[in-house]
């Protein structure tokens, strides 16, 4: 029970943190001493909100579009498709075909025959900052509504933002721990990179990385990496030539 309390209070923290240092919303001067990827003018941003296409799959394939009739077109066998989850039985995580990352090829930004879409007309964040898929989501998942867009100008993830610029201005992984310690005790972690983090907030650990990262760059309407960066998941994530989805930095 202490360390469940301890991890919410981590999440809370980081996500005030990121606020606090958000922008009014409103168009301001340039600041010559960062480079234009952020820059704290918004750009012309075009957001697809994670409430729209609340069915996932079935939002889109309809008709001629339906899932039986995608997999006749593929010479798959066939299969009534009431539901997505059928697809599982064969093409779970743990297969050689993995669903997700077939979909990810599928759609993937990029891609000349792909579905240029959002992460978000397909996932959706839970309160917690976990990600579930649409019309998949398990009993009591509840949904945070978000946005985001398909931006991608920040080849290095996590460092190509928090890094130290001119005038003293230092964002990097080391100056915000430092304010976590101030805030919440946080150690102060000299950390080159996100990897250092791994250390404590490993993945499937009590206080996973990805949750607290969620929470803090893609809540709330005046966030800076809402507004600046598009909240866009292809500013952390990227998706190789197979469909499968990993961070930046961490690869």
């Amino acid at each position: 029970m202490r360390k469940s309390r301890i991890g919410l209070l981590f999440l809370i923290v980081l996500a005030i943190l990121v606020l606090a240092g958000c922008a009014s919303g409103k168009k301001v001067d340039t600041d010559k001493s960062l480079p234009e990827h952020v820059q704290p003018v918004a750009r012309d941003l075009k957001f697809v909100s994670s409430d729209q296409m609340a069915g996932g799959c079935a939002s889109c394939h309809m008709g001629p579009l339906s899932l039986s009739s995608m997999l006749q077109k593929m010479n798959h066998p066939p299969m009534p498709m009431d539901s997505v989850s059928q697809c599982l039985s064969c093409h779970g995580n743990d297969k050689p075909f993995p669903f997700k990352n077939m979909l990810h090829k599928a759609h993937k930004i990029g891609t000349p025959s792909a579905v240029v879409t959002s992460c978000v007309a397909c996932h959706t964040m839970g309160i917690d900052g976990v990600f579930g898929v649409k019309g998949m989501l398990a009993d009591g998942f509840q949904e945070l509504t978000i946005k985001a867009t398909t931006v991608d100008d920040a080849p290095d993830g996590c460092n190509s933002c928090h890094q130290t610029y001119a005038g003293g201005k230092d964002y990097s992984l080391k100056a915000e721990t430092t304010k976590m310690n101030a805030a919440s005790g946080h150690p102060v972690v000299p950390a080159a990179d996100a990897k250092q983090c791994l250390t404590c907030h490993k993945p499937g650990g009590n206080l996973p990385l990805s949750r607290g990262l969620h929470l803090a760059h893609l809540v709330g309407e005046q966030n800076y990496f809402v507004t600046t960066y598009g909240a866009s998941c292809l500013q952390c994530h990227v998706a190789d030539d197979k469909g499968s989805i990993s961070v930046k930095g961490l690869r």
